[in-house]
């Protein structure tokens, strides 16, 4: 049996729920993005907040828990903050792990200490809002620092979170989007564009 194969045989689907920032305020598709994140077809789910992109005093989740608890009723979530030192075994006990917003620098600072990243992740939902979308991506333009950085090739694709109307980083979205889109366009990668609180859904092997 080929490598390929076997590789196929023992990889699992992993869902991918990537948000474009803003997670916190008050809206429809916020109510759906804290449903779909523990859209699973379990009642008590395993559920790990990984907030490396915050500083250590700012990394409270009180408020967001309320609201998970709130709009899945029906579902079991036991809550567990990421630590950096057992991070791997904390991501393989967990069914979901979200990667919060914050500084996208920070984030991957903990993430690559993981050697590959995605096994760990086979079979559970990842979702990540603002910083923990963009830094899946092979590319992303990063606001904060005003250029294209490279992500950690999870996901195949080039991205920008805040985009668009209300944007608190100014209004030259459209200018960033279009210098994403043309950076290493011979690598032929999707580019994603999402607005605060949109978030759309991707499966990959």
């Amino acid at each position: 049996m080929t490598e390929i194969r076997k590789l196929i045989i023992f990889r699992k689907m992993i869902k991918f729920i990537l948000h474009g920032g803003r997670s916190q305020i008050d809206c429809e598709n916020n109510r759906k993005f804290y449903q779909e994140i523990v859209n699973l077809d379990k009642k008590e789910i395993n559920f790990l907040i990984v907030s490396f992109a915050k500083p250590k005093d700012q990394r409270d989740f009180s408020e967001q828990i309320e609201k998970f608890i709130r709009f899945n009723p029906e579902k079991e979530i036991n809550f567990n903050q990421a630590s950096e030192g057992n991070f791997e075994e904390q991501i393989k006990d967990s069914d979901v792990i979200y990667l919060r917003g914050g500084d996208t620098g920070s984030l991957k600072k903990e993430l690559v200490k993981i050697a590959d990243l995605k096994k760990p992740f086979d079979g559970k939902t990842v979702a990540g809002s603002s910083a923990g979308f963009i830094v899946l991506s092979k590319y992303y333009y990063d606001q904060d620092y005003d250029k294209i950085m490279e992500g950690l090739n999870i996901l195949p694709i080039k991205a920008i979170s805040h985009f668009g109307l209300p944007n608190q980083y100014g209004q030259d979205f459209e200018d960033e989007l279009k210098e994403l889109e043309e950076f290493k366009k011979e690598e032929d990668l999707e580019t994603i564009a999402l607005k605060e609180t949109e978030f759309i859904v991707k499966e990959i092997l």
